[in-house]
C-alpha cells in the first residue's frame, strides 16, 4: 500500500512539473515561471535565469552576500513546492535556511524524491540537492 501511495505522490509531482514548466530546458518563459514561483530574481535571459536558479537553490551553507536576499531563501522540499502552488499556501512557510536544513527533511521517511522518477523532467531535476553524499 505504501509503495502505491508513494508512486502516485512522486507521478503526482512529475505531471505538476511537466504541466507547469513542461519539459525543454530551453524556453525562457518556462523558466522564468519557476523563478517567479520559487520567489526568486527572474532573469531576462535563458542563462541569467538558470545562474539564479543555481544560486537559489544549490547556494553554499556559507551564504555569500547576493543583491537579492530572495535568492538565499528559495531551499524547499519539491513535495512542499508542489503542495504550497496546488492549493495557494505561502512559499516563506516551508523555506529552510540552510541547504543542511533541507537535506535533514529529505531523509525523513517519505520525503526523499528519487533520482529515477525525477530525471523524467529536467526542471523537477534541476530541483534536486544530494542528499546521500555531503
Amino acid at each position: 500500500m505504501a509503495k502505491r501511495n508513494n508512486k502516485a505522490k512522486f507521478a503526482d509531482v512529475v505531471i505538476y512539473f511537466t504541466t507547469t514548466y513542461g519539459t525543454d530546458l530551453d524556453r525562457l518563459i518556462a523558466f522564468q515561471q519557476l523563478c517567479r514561483d520559487l520567489e526568486v530574481e527572474v532573469g531576462t535571459s535563458l542563462s541569467q535565469c538558470k545562474k539564479v536558479l543555481d544560486v537559489a537553490l544549490f547556494p553554499t551553507d556559507l551564504f555569500v552576500d547576493t543583491a537579492s536576499q530572495n535568492v538565499k531563501n528559495a531551499k524547499v522540499n519539491i513535495y512542499d513546492f508542489v503542495r504550497v502552488k496546488k492549493t495557494g499556501g505561502k512559499l516563506s512557510a516551508i523555506k529552510f535556511s540552510s541547504k543542511t536544513k533541507l537535506r535533514q527533511d529529505a531523509m525523513r521517511l517519505g520525503r526523499k524524491f528519487p533520482l529515477q522518477v525525477a530525471k523524467t523532467n529536467e526542471f523537477l531535476t534541476a530541483m534536486l540537492i544530494d542528499v546521500d553524499n555531503h
